[in-house]
């Protein structure tokens, strides 16, 4: 970011050839996960803003007030919304970051000699919800594809344990998907989500990583 005023910003420009979405479907999806973690990690490592900033971070619980207040008879989205309440409850303060809030294969550009993010939300929380939309993207064949082998990366270098990424990742996924009913019904990503979300079930509940997709599938 080179200037700010208000609620406006100048960028520089991304330049670099490289794209994480055709990474993604040209046999180097390890390396593009890859690329988005170390992204959200570098991001983790700054410091939360001052009041002098004049920045005010979104606590994860008001961003996810939209699934919490929901009202619905779909188990998908009641068994999300309890995750994300026992989640949001019990995040410890050594978890506690500040976060992108929507790191994916379009928000992290290649700048020639570095990756940076555009886009962020400005939240602050347990620090493995930035990496649940990751798994949802760029399309849901290859998040079902992948989802094994970038939770396992994930898991490994951002020190998370899988069930832990897999629970803040059902949570996120209900959330995508009472914002998607809101605005327009069904699109490619609600379904992503929602297989997504299916497939991981199994894993929040102490499954295998390596049996839950295959099986689930």
């Amino acid at each position: 970011m080179l200037e700010r005023e208000e609620r406006a910003i100048l960028m520089m420009r991304a330049t670099g050839p490289r794209d994480l979405v055709l990474m993604a479907a040209s046999g180097q999806d390890a390396a593009a996960t890859g690329i988005l973690v170390q992204t959200a990690i570098a991001l983790h490592h700054h410091p939360a803003p001052t009041a002098q900033d004049g920045v005010e971070l979104v606590p994860l619980r008001r961003w996810f007030a939209d699934l919490l207040a929901a009202d619905s008879a779909d188990p998908l989205l009641r068994q999300a919304a309890e995750l994300a309440e026992r989640l949001l409850g019990t995040t410890a303060p050594a978890d506690v970051a500040v976060l992108h809030g929507d790191i994916h294969h379009g928000n992290v550009l290649d700048f020639g000699d570095h990756w940076a993010a555009i886009d962020p939300k400005g939240l602050i929380g347990h620090r493995a919800f930035d990496f649940a939309n990751i798994l949802c993207n760029p399309t849901e064949a290859a998040s079902l594809a992948h989802l094994a082998d970038r939770v396992e990366t994930i898991s490994r270098q951002a020190d998370l344990a899988p069930t832990v990424l897999a629970e803040w990742t059902i949570a996120w996924c209900g959330l995508s998907l009472v914002w998607d009913q809101a605005e327009t019904g069904s699109t490619w990503h609600a379904r992503s989500a929602r297989a997504v979300a299916a497939a991981l079930m199994g894993w929040a509940a102490g499954d295998s990583p390596a049996a839950g997709p295959a099986r689930l599938r």
